[in-house]
C-alpha cells in the first residue's frame, strides 16, 4: 500500500479530486457518515423477513485496475453536459498519469505500483468511491428483488436483504466470482433496534481505521 503523499503527483491529486468529489456526493448510494444513515433510515419500514447486512470489499485502493477505475470515471464525466470534452480528456490523462507514477522506494530499491491507487493520494477516495459507484450500478444492486437498502461508505457496504441467509451467502459467493473485487460479510442478523443500526455503522467506521 503506497502513501502517496507528498509525491510528484500531490498538487495535480488534489485538483483532480476537488472535482472528482462533485461526482462522488450525487452517488445513489453515497453515505457521509452515522448521521446521514439514521436520516436514511428514518423512514424505512422493518420485515421480520429483513437482514441487516454489512460487507468489506477487501483491499479496494490497491485491487481497482487502471482501466475499470478509468472507465468508471469516464461514464460521470461524460454524464455531465456541462463538462467540456477537453477538460474530459485532462482529467482522465491525469488520473492516468497519476496512477501509473505511484513509485516508492524499499531497502534502497525503486518500485512502481502497478495496480491500484496509492491510498494516500488526494484523489484516492473519490475515485474508489466512483468505481463502487460504477461497480454496483454494473451488478443492478440498486435493483436486486431482495435488496431493498442500499449504502456504500467508501469500501464498506450497508444493505437491507430480504430472503434466507443461504441465499444471500450465494449472492455473495456469485459477486466473488464474477467481478474483480472481493467482498467480505462482516454481519448478518435481523433486528429493529435503533441502537443496533448505530452498532452496525460503528462496524464499518471501524474497518476502515484498520
Amino acid at each position: 500500500m503506497i502513501s502517496g503523499i507528498g509525491s510528484l503527483t500531490t498538487n495535480l491529486s488534489e485538483y483532480i479530486d476537488g472535482i472528482l468529489q462533485k461526482y462522488v456526493v450525487q452517488l445513489p448510494s453515497y453515505l457521509k457518515d452515522t448521521t446521514n444513515l439514521l436520516q436514511a433510515l428514518g423512514t424505512f419500514q422493518w420485515k421480520d423477513s429483513y437482514h441487516w447486512v454489512t460487507i468489506d470489499v477487501a483491499t479496494l485502493y490497491s485491487n481497482i485496475i487502471h482501466s475499470l477505475g478509468l472507465e468508471a470515471i469516464n461514464k460521470d464525466l461524460r454524464s455531465n453536459p456541462c463538462m467540456p470534452k477537453t477538460q474530459c480528456l485532462f482529467v482522465l490523462t491525469s488520473i492516468k498519469f497519476i496512477l501509473e507514477h505511484n513509485y516508492f522506494t524499499f531497502q534502497d530499491k525503486i518500485f512502481l505500483q502497478r495496480k491500484g491507487t496509492a491510498m494516500g493520494t488526494k484523489f484516492a477516495t473519490s475515485y474508489a468511491n466512483l468505481f463502487m459507484g460504477h461497480f454496483k450500478s454494473s451488478m443492478g444492486l440498486l435493483s436486486h428483488p431482495k435488496i431493498h437498502f442500499y449504502k456504500c461508505y467508501i469500501d464498506n457496504i450497508i444493505l437491507i436483504w430480504e430472503g434466507k441467509t443461504e441465499d444471500l451467502l450465494c449472492f455473495l459467493k456469485e459477486l466473488n466470482t464474477n467481478y474483480i473485487i472481493k467482498a467480505v460479510i462482516i454481519f448478518a442478523g435481523r433486528t429493529t433496534s435503533p441502537t443496533a443500526k448505530c452498532v452496525v455503522y460503528r462496524e464499518i467506521v471501524q474497518i476502515r481505521k484498520h
